[in-house]
Formats: structure tokens, C-alpha cells, sequence
């Protein structure tokens, strides 16, 4: 090594060493500059190197320091000592180790991003979105005073008529390929609250035909609204959403429990929740604190709502994101946000157990609460292909066989339930009880036995299908199974050309 200290490769933290033989001359000047380690050590190799580990100690005062380094300059000869070397060899040491652990945690932080990149994006946009809605105070909740609204009932009243309400559990759909999670909600709403009417809002040309073929023939009342629909940044498909609204118009319900097909009903006794003395409700959105320990709870969910239909406020609400396109929350989760602005100060808060969103909130087929859910959100992991055993929540699924069944027996019995006054009605007539299964048997066992006592109801169910019907005669209800295999193949095959698109873009996302 060159004799000169100044080959010594002091990095660009440290003064240099004109800087240093200038604090060297000036003892109190050193007091005051507080010279770091690698300072004292070049400091140490044009001065006494048998001081230095007191100087290169940490534990010493900067007085020690000035004091330790207190002298005169060594002769010019001593620059060049194996002395000098040996220390400049010792910093070299300490520099590499340093620059070793910054490029392991540089490392480290970007394996944390590449991984998380998604979750980490979307804590940002939640943030993003926080200042820019939450520093309105107009954003924090509708004030009365500035935003009166009209009320279709109030406290007591909106609880009124007890059984001889008409209710119904009402979800939507925009598109085919959200059709087996329909499926879902269909069979465990029939296998744990059979009597429940449940409707569907659509748009006129959304939905294929034989999509409404097979919905029409599994009972589900078919509710046309027009649509509504804004663009949203947060997430896209959350624009489409805006159709909720549209329930509020469904005024030939007194009250609506409307839930996202993405959900299933777990729980009897649904029916409590239309006597409540509110007009609306919902259940807080959940999260885990970095997706890993204990739930948070904030905000509303959009996957379950209680709504007291009334066209006026539909039309308020309507008027409102006219005239004022921040309450369309673009930035944000869209009509959960609108919807949670929009009651902030009128509506009431449910218990978890009314929409237990499955990976924050189920412990052990219960929520974290200890309470056994009543209708499980499937906000992460969507059963888009049926029950998938150790993700949460599917253990509350109904198997392929219960969907296919259902599906394959409902179909030549809707004609027979509609004779008989039952669901089969058209269009906006009040759906009729189904009856309960006997000997324990599930609601698909009971629509077979019903096939298979009304065989000669096949061909008006085979109509509703657009399928030819069969001649009546002993081969007739094998001739009308093979029918209704083929038209339900035909809906699998268009189901699964969307099936890819929506997995890719479904992926660990909000409801």
C-alpha cells in the first residue's frame, strides 16, 4: 500500500484528511465535530497507533477522544509503517461487512415487494384514497341538512306487518360466468332456508339464454332493472356493482336481504332479520392486520345488505351521484362506500355472523366472535369450481353431486310446482313455499321423489328450456333426463370460456 494516508479509500462519509490534520491542530474544533470511527482510525494512522483501539471505542466520550488524540504530528517517515497498512486493512474489513448486510437487507425488502407487490399496491390505493375522501368533511357520512333524504319508513314502521311482509333474498348478476356461484347460493339457501323466495336482478341482454333457462328453471325469481354503472379505479369490476341500487326499486318486496352470489347461506332462520326496526343494515368489513393475525373491522361490507325497497329513495340516490360524481367513490370501493355514506348516520351495524367473509373471519367453522355464521362471503378464494377441501369456509359448500342433482331435479318439477301454485309463477307473483323434505331426505332428494311421481310434468318444464318435450309414455322421463343433460352441458361449456378470465382477475381481491 502507497505510504500516503490519502490512499487509504476513506469512503464519502468520512472528511477528508486535510480536514482531519485540521481538527488534529485545533483540539477543541475536534470536541465539536464528533469525528465517527472511520474518521479516528485515518486520524490514528498519522498519529499514534497504539492509541487507536482507544480511539476506534465507542464507548469513549468525544472529550476521551479529543483528549486520546491530543499531541503532536509523527514524523513524516511513520506515514509509510506497516502500522498505517494494518489499519487501513482493518477498515477495509469493517467497510465490507457493512456494505455485505445492506445488500442482504436490500435484498430482503425486494423479495417482501415482488411477493406482496398486489397487497402492498392496494394498501397504498386504500391510503391514497383516505386523504382524498376523508379530508372532505361532506365524504365523512350524509348530513341531513345538507343532503335531506326521503324516507319510505322510519324506526318502528319499517318493521311492520310481521309474517304478512313479502320478502325475499335478492343477489345480481352481470355476467354468465358468475353462474356457478349462483348455483351455490341457490342450493344452500334451499337446503337451509327452503321457504325463502330468492330473486335475481338482471339487465335485459347481459345473460345468455340458457343461462336464464336454467335460472328460471331452478326457481330463482327473474328481476329485470336498468342499468347503472360507473367507472372505478380501485378495482373495475366494482363499477358494476352499482346495480344494488336498483333494489331499493323492487317495491313489490316490503323488505330485501340483498347478498352478493358469491356467498353462502349457512343457517336457518333468516327470517329474523325482516323484523328489525331499521330501513337499513349491513356488517363491517373485515381484514386481518397484515393479513396474518387478528381481525379489524371498519367501514361496511357490500356482500349483505337489509334494504327496505322505496322508489323515492332510489331516485335520490340516483340524483346524487349525478350531480355530485365524488359520491361515485371512483377511488374506492364504489357503492360499498356510497352506500356506507349514504346511512352512516340512520343505518344499524349486524353481528358478523350475518356476512363472516371466510379467510378474515371463520375460526373453526365459527366466527371469531365464537358465533355460528349465518351466511359465509367468499371475498378471497370464489367457488367458482365447487367445494375445495381445507379452504375456508367450503366445508359450508354443497358438493358437485348436490349442484348436479339439484339442477337435473328441479327441472321436470318446476312445471308440477307451478301448477300447484308454487314457484313456478311468472314474474313478479309471490313464490310459494317449498315443502319440507320428508325422512330427513335434503331438497334435491325431495324434487327427485316429486319426478318421479309427476312424470307427465316434464314437458312444460322441457318448454322453459327450449329443449323439445318428450311424448308421455314409459320412456318419457328417461327421454326428458337426456334433454336436460344436454342443455346443462351447453350452459358448462359457456360458463368455462369465461371461467379462466375471471379466476385471473379474481385472485386474493376485496368483495
Amino acid at each position: 500500500m502507497p505510504g500516503d494516508v490519502g490512499a487509504m479509500g476513506l469512503n464519502s462519509s468520512s472528511r477528508s484528511i486535510e480536514d482531519l490534520e485540521a481538527c488534529w491542530a485545533e483540539g477543541p474544533r475536534l470536541r465539536s465535530t464528533r469525528p465517527s470511527c472511520a474518521d479516528l482510525s485515518a486520524l490514528a494512522a498519522v498519529a499514534s497507533w497504539e492509541d487507536r483501539p482507544l480511539l476506534c471505542s465507542k464507548t469513549r466520550s468525544a472529550a476521551a477522544l479529543s483528549a486520546a488524540a491530543a499531541g503532536a504530528h509523527p514524523p513524516p517517515g511513520l506515514r509509510g509503517s506497516p502500522h498505517a497498512s494494518g489499519t487501513a486493512v482493518a477498515v477495509a474489513v469493517r467497510r465490507s461487512w457493512r456494505r455485505a448486510v445492506s445488500a442482504a437487507l436490500a435484498l430482503t425488502l425486494a423479495l417482501v415487494l415482488l411477493t406482496q407487490h398486489r397487497q402492498l399496491y392496494r394498501h397504498g390505493q386504500d391510503a391514497a384514497a383516505k386523504l382524498y375522501y376523508g379530508l372532505d368533511p361532506n365524504m365523512l357520512g350524509r348530513s341531513e341538512a345538507l343532503f335531506p333524504a326521503p324516507h319510505c319508513c322510519r324506526d318502528e314502521a319499517c318493521s311492520g306487518g310481521g309474517s304478512q311482509q313479502r320478502v325475499a333474498v335478492v343477489t345480481y348478476l352481470r355476467d354468465d360466468s358468475y353462474l356457478p356461484l349462483l348455483q351455490q347460493l341457490d342450493c344452500t339457501l334451499r337446503r337451509s332456508n327452503p321457504h325463502l323466495e330468492l330473486g335475481l336482478m338482471h339487465v335485459e341482454g347481459e345473460l345468455a339464454p340458457a343461462t336464464l333457462q336454467l335460472v328460471r328453471a331452478l326457481n330463482i325469481t327473474l328481476l329485470p332493472v336498468a342499468p347503472l354503472e360507473f367507472p372505478n379505479t380501485y378495482e373495475a369490476r366494482y363499477g358494476r356493482n352499482w346495480l344494488k341500487v336498483r333494489a331499493l326499486g323492487l317495491t313489490q318486496y316490503d323488505a330485501v336481504l340483498l347478498v352478493d352470489s358469491d356467498v353462502a347461506v349457512v343457517s336457518r332462520g333468516l327470517d329474523s332479520i325482516f323484523s328489525l326496526p331499521v330501513e337499513f343494515a349491513a356488517v363491517w368489513d373485515q381484514s386481518k392486520w397484515l393479513n396474518r393475525w387478528r381481525t379489524v373491522v371498519d367501514h361496511i361490507n357490500g356482500g349483505v345488505f337489509l334494504l327496505r325497497p322505496c322508489a323515492a329513495v332510489e331516485a335520490h340516490m340516483v340524483h346524487l351521484l349525478d350531480a355530485h360524481p365524488k359520491l361515485r367513490f371512483v377511488h374506492g370501493t364504489a357503492e360499498q362506500d356510497f352506500f356506507g355514506w349514504y346511512y352512516r348516520y340512520t343505518g344499524a351495524t349486524l353481528p358478523l355472523q350475518w356476512n363472516c367473509q371466510a379467510e378474515q373471519c371463520l375460526e373453526n367453522s365459527a366466527t371469531v366472535g365464537g358465533a355460528r355464521p349465518k351466511i359465509v362471503h367468499f371475498t378471497d378464494h370464489k367457488p367458482f369450481s365447487g367445494r375445495r377441501p381445507g379452504t375456508h369456509g367450503h366445508e359450508f359448500l354443497c358438493s358437485t353431486d348436490e349442484l348436479a342433482q339439484r339442477a337435473q331435479g328441479l327441472l321436470p318439477a318446476a312445471a308440477g310446482l307451478a301448477a300447484a301454485g308454487g314457484t313456478g309463477a311468472p314474474e313478479g307473483q309471490q313464490q310459494g313455499e317449498q315443502p319440507a323434505a320428508a325422512d330427513g331426505a335434503g331438497p334435491a332428494q325431495h324434487v327427485q321423489q316429486q319426478v318421479q311421481q309427476q312424470p307427465g310434468d316434464a314437458a312444460p318444464a322441457a318448454a322453459q328450456l327450449g329443449v323439445p318435450a318428450p311424448a308421455t309414455g314409459s320412456g318419457a322421463a328417461v327421454q326428458q333426463q337426456r334433454l336436460v343433460q344436454h342443455a346443462l352441458q351447453q350452459l358448462d361449456e359457456q360458463r368455462l370460456k369465461h371461467l379462466d378470465i375471471v379466476q385471473q382477475g379474481n385472485k386474493k381481491l376485496p368483495g
